[in-house]
């Protein structure tokens, strides 16, 4: 397993103010099953549980992904359904207007390297 992996999952541990130990405990996981994935490979239903526990998405633990939302919790964001809503009821010529707009007016968070 890639060190950033184990990283983020340490990161996002002391963000919630709580242990790796603690977490591992309460997902049913042996002691010390996250440090011997140093060594070993995890199953794919043990990232998923720790994802899951964790809020994040199983590609920004396993480093894919710098974004650490779920998709889930993306697409049921009032705003993102009310810019679906919008989307499909304009024309194509303005949806792209409006996005020039919203994209013109908030450049830093359309910057592929904002944290």
């Amino acid at each position: 397993m890639s060190t950033i992996t184990l990283e983020r999952i340490k990161s996002l541990c002391d963000k919630r103010g709580i242990t790796i130990s603690r977490m591992e405990s309460d997902l049913g996981f042996g002691a010390n099953a996250v440090y011997k994935w140093k060594v070993s490979d995890p199953r794919s239903s043990m990232i998923k549980k720790v994802a899951e526990y964790l809020g994040v998405s199983v590609d920004y633990l396993l480093g894919n992904s710098d974004i650490e939302s779920r998709a889930n919790e993306i697409l049921s964001d009032e705003s993102f359904i009310t810019l679906q809503r919008a989307k499909q009821n304009m024309p194509e010529k303005d949806w792209q207007q409006a996005m020039d707009i919203i994209k013109a007016g908030f450049k830093y968070a359309f910057e592929e390297n904002n944290n």
